[in-house]
């Protein structure tokens, strides 16, 4: 939650700036998905139910509006699931002007506004980013000034409801199923710890729990067994690497584990199932596809959720 101090340093950096606006663009979609990446600092808006928005694999989930200002060359994954999602994106450019104080200056060192990611529920933005969609489709001389009144006003109203608004009632949903099972996807063979993501993302082990329960009717543990199981039926298809290398290649260190584990998944050992596969008499199907998103290890996780979102959402 930003306090007033927060807000008069970035207003002071904002007001010390030459800002001018790169592009704006707006779409629509119905059970489609979009990606957009902008290489600098953008205001976006969403309107939808059940809509999603994904920046740079930290997924958020909005029932009704959604508004954020990103951080440059970041990737934004829009997502209509069951209903219509209406998006706007305003690309803007900014650098601090010659006058600009060494005060000014010193602030920006350390608090860039310009490159920090921020995310809240609203629905006050919606008559100005219609009207400045509309008058940049047909700009001219005459509009400009009209054009740059209006972002101001976007950005006054943006920091005014981070200050003010209750912080429970604006924000926007984290997808904790969605960034985990990215992440365990990612990570499968690697040590990983339920626990540790779980403190990561900043939640309780039991509510990590029940997102995968709700969303696959498994526990996270579960899963992240299958996704070694699919991975090491993989490699004993190829049959180019020894069990005990197919073990731990795929996160499944202890060899009796694997067997034990293996055989109880699929009722056979895994040199039979080799055997079995190269005379072409079984193949096992893998239970988890691959996930579209993709995330780096619990370092970049952490640093994802705690530095590039200065409002995470829970």
């Amino acid at each position: 939650m930003m306090n007033d101090m927060d807000y008069n340093i970035d207003f002071s950096i904002w007001d010390s700036a030459s800002i001018s606006i790169v592009n704006i663009r707006h779409g629509l979609l119905f059970r489609q998905s979009t990606t957009e990446m902008d290489e600098t600092s953008s205001f976006v808006f969403c309107i939808g139910k059940n809509g999603g928005v994904t920046v740079d694999g930290v997924p958020y989930k909005f029932d009704s509006h959604c508004l954020m200002h990103v951080a440059p060359n970041k990737h934004m994954f829009f997502e209509a699931e069951k209903n219509e999602v209406e998006y706007f994106i305003i690309s803007y450019h900014a650098e601090l002007l010659p006058s600009a104080s060494r005060e000014v200056v010193s602030r920006l060192l350390t608090r860039n506004p310009f490159s920090v990611c921020s995310v809240i529920k609203t629905s006050n933005f919606s008559e100005n980013f219609t009207k400045i969609t509309d008058l940049w489709s047909k700009r001219d001389i005459s509009t400009q000034l009209k054009i740059k009144s209006i972002f101001y006003a976007i950005i006054h109203g943006f920091y005014a409801e981070l200050i003010s608004i209750n912080p429970e009632k604006c924000k926007c949903k984290l997808d904790y199923y969605e960034y985990a099972s990215n992440f365990l996807h990612d990570n499968y063979s690697k040590e990983v710890s339920i626990q540790q993501l779980a403190e990561t993302l900043g939640i309780a082990r039991t509510t990590l729990y029940e997102a995968f329960k709700s969303k696959t009717g498994i526990s996270p543990q579960q899963y992240l067994t299958q996704l070694r199981l699919d991975a090491a039926c993989k490699e004993l298809e190829k049959g180019t690497m020894s069990i005990d290398e197919i073990a731990v290649s795929c996160g499944l260190n202890d060899r009796s584990f694997f067997h034990r584990v293996f055989k109880q998944k699929y009722g056979i050992s895994p040199g039979d199932y080799r055997k079995n596969h190269l005379t072409g008499s079984m193949k096992i199907q893998p239970t988890l596809n691959k996930k579209q998103l993709s995330v780096q290890g619990v370092i970049e996780l952490r640093r994802t959720l705690n530095h590039c979102f200065s409002e995470v959402c829970t």
